[in-house]
């Protein structure tokens, strides 16, 4: 699968201050990065980020606890050459908590406009209860990567992510305790109501589904006469190189220009017929299906035989 998940830095902090400063991480090249606030005791406008190379877009919010704690998403890419740095979150005003991770996503549709496919935010109606909670309002695609996670109040963060889910963050702050948990999964969820369980208190559940890179319409097999040409085509979401390869009994090997979404090939002889063709995308994510050219013998004037058709079609 093309898609995968992983942590950069989560921060926990305790200072009742209005600037909160990450440690330093590198992203991976081209992945988009997720960063998850959860802010407690802060009545202020929304946080700005600042002290690092991206550009951040708010995708999401919610409030919990009386709306006395908070929750922020926002997004950002990474680029094609990221460096190391930080990332500072700033308030308005000063928190008593806050406990802030960011996450990167390889493989995900850099194109996707909003960054987040669809997201689900849901609170406890600020009543102690047990097993953070939310659904989905769509089903998950099969292919795509999924986050989840809560922020809660009065309560220590630690509890067990759904099933085959992997954690992330478990982090806690202040006392009372509060904290922040966040999981991921990758492909084949098929839940749109996803729980953590054992987990007491006030809280605020936050889920994200991020689109992938995939193939739509992969090339398939085409039938050429001899002096024709034959067309190989790709379609997809979130596609945004090609590079197309031909093997004529041998190895795979790049054709040279071919950086297109369809590739077409010269006047065919008999000498083209098997070989098969693929495409490469995004730089190596992905890699189409081979697909075969077929150029038929010709049959001679008036069927008289002519020694240059395929044995198979003498007859």
């Amino acid at each position: 699968m093309a898609v995968s998940v992983a942590l950069l830095t989560s921060t926990a902090s305790t200072s009742n201050t209005a600037t909160h400063l990450s440690a330093s991480y590198t992203p991976s090249a081209n992945a988009i990065l997720y960063l998850f606030a959860f802010i407690d005791g802060f009545g202020g406008s929304d946080p700005t980020i600042s002290i690092d190379d991206y550009s951040w877009t708010l995708e999401d919010e919610g409030a919990y606890n009386s709306a006395i704690d908070k929750y922020w998403l926002f997004s950002a890419l990474s680029g094609a050459s990221p460096s190391a740095g930080q990332t500072q979150v700033n308030l308005s005003v000063g928190a008593t908590g806050i406990n802030f991770a960011i996450v990167e996503v390889t493989g995900a549709n850099l194109s996707a406009s909003p960054r987040v496919l669809q997201s689900v935010f849901n609170n406890n109606s600020n009543v102690s209860s047990t097993n953070p909670t939310g659904t989905f309002a769509s089903a998950l695609k099969i292919d795509n990567a999924y986050i989840a996670g809560f922020g809660i109040n009065r309560a220590a963060p630690a509890a067990t992510p759904p099933s085959d889910w992997t954690e992330i963050v478990d982090d806690g702050h202040i006392v009372p305790v509060n904290g922040a948990a966040l999981a991921y999964r990758v492909g084949n969820e098929t839940r749109q109501t996803l729980a953590f369980t054992a987990a007491t208190g006030t809280w605020g559940f936050v889920g994200i589904e991020v689109d992938a890179v995939r193939i739509t319409t992969q090339p398939f097999e085409q039938t050429a006469a001899v002096g024709a040409t034959a067309q190989f085509s790709v379609a997809g979401d979130g596609l945004t190189a090609y590079q197309w390869q031909d093997n004529s009994g041998g190895s795979f090997a790049n054709i040279g220009g071919a950086t297109a979404s369809s590739y077409t090939t010269a006047a065919t002889t008999l000498s083209f017929d098997g070989r098969r063709y693929r495409v490469v995308l995004n730089g190596g994510l992905l890699t189409s299906v081979e697909a075969q050219l077929i150029v038929p013998a010709r049959v001679g004037s008036l069927g008289q035989f002519d020694p240059h058709m395929r044995p198979d079609a003498w007859f």
